[in-house]
């Protein structure tokens, strides 16, 4: 029977994990904003921490959610296929 509450309710699954996402998105964003800059003359940083560093946070999250969503829909997909 749980899986056929979890279908049924999946609003409600979704409506709590789209209010999760949006506030993570807020509270980095929020973050990303009041971080103090860095100095005039600094020269650039050019390995992967620089490009992390000053790539916005909705764009990472956004990155590493769709690379976790792929790979775990291709495991769910190998372990369990479709039935067409």
């Amino acid at each position: 029977m749980a899986p056929l509450d979890v279908l049924r309710n999946e609003w409600i699954i979704l409506a709590l994990a789209a209010g999760g996402v949006l506030t993570l998105v807020i509270v980095l964003t929020y973050l990303m904003m009041w971080r103090p800059r860095p100095p005039q003359g600094a020269p650039p940083v050019s390995d992967w921490r620089g490009i992390w560093q000053y790539t916005p946070w909705v764009l990472v999250l956004t990155i590493l959610g769709i690379m976790v969503f792929g790979l775990v829909e291709t495991i769910c997909y190998s372990i369990w296929p479709p039935n067409w």
